[in-house]
């Protein structure tokens, strides 16, 4: 019920949830979604792709909440900008397990 896109990714990075708003925007079913990443998938403009994947990369080894900003393509084929905001979660041992 939250009004916003919702995600969450494995800590190698791979999607691992995506609320119905961000399942409605993108128009893809969970099944086609899960275990990707953002990258990996036709829903990122092609001109923030490799800038993406860099900042995405470099937000993984950190380890570090970060931003990133990229345009996602919606259902009927329309981007739009977003802002990407990660948080690492960790487990009681410090040990990354979930963005």
């Amino acid at each position: 019920m939250i009004p916003g896109f919702v995600w969450s990714a494995r800590a190698d990075g791979a999607i691992e949830f995506l609320n119905q708003r961000g399942l409605a925007y993108t128009g893809l079913s969970s099944q086609k979604i899960l275990g990707q990443s953002w990258n990996n998938t036709d829903l990122v403009h092609p001109d923030d792709s490799q800038g993406l994947l860099e900042a995405w990369n470099s937000i993984v080894a950190s380890g570090e909440p970060d931003e990133i900003q990229a345009r996602l393509r919606r259902f009927d084929g329309e981007y739009r900008w977003f802002l990407f905001r990660v948080a690492p979660l960790r487990d009681d041992s410090g040990r990354l397990v979930a963005w």
